[in-house]
């Protein structure tokens, strides 16, 4: 959007990031929020909790705690429906692997988006984001960011 703190865009968005991990993964917590609502798959699966409400002064946040990520291509996925004002979405995944180290992945230029008003694929949140509709995803600023400063996870 031309200005995503003041202009409206009311709809479906949908964003993708493949994560490629190359050592053995002893488990995950991701947390993903959106205004006004979020729905989070890894591997193509819903395999969250939903904690919190679906309007602007309610979070609206997913969560997945799994061994989850495997070696080599893994596919996280949102789907953020937006009803009135700017939107936002935001995800965090912290992948402790079993050498002890930890990763934390955020908001970076690896993330995809694609915002359509035709129908998409039933499976879209299994499949690599390639083509056209699916666009690097605008960095808006570090967490919190004004308005949407209510996030506690």
């Amino acid at each position: 959007d031309a200005d995503p703190f003041t202009t409206t865009a009311e709809g479906m968005t949908y964003f993708m990031r493949v994560i490629d991990v190359k050592k053995p993964v002893a488990g995950i917590e991701m947390h993903a929020w959106g205004d006004d609502r979020v729905t989070l798959y890894l591997q193509g699966v819903r395999d969250g909790r939903r904690v919190g409400g679906s309007g602007f002064n309610d979070v609206a946040c997913e969560w997945i705690e799994s061994p989850g990520l495997r070696k080599g291509e893994n596919l996280v996925a949102m789907a953020v429906e937006n009803k009135f004002g700017p939107g936002v979405a935001i995800c965090t995944i912290d992948i402790r692997y079993k050498d002890g180290t930890t990763e934390t992945i955020s908001g970076d230029a690896k993330w995809r988006a694609m915002r359509t008003d035709k129908e998409v694929p039933r499976d879209w949140h299994t499949r690599r984001p390639s083509g056209r509709e699916w666009k690097p995803v605008r960095m808006l600023g570090g967490v919190p960011l004004a308005p949407w400063t209510q996030m506690d996870w």
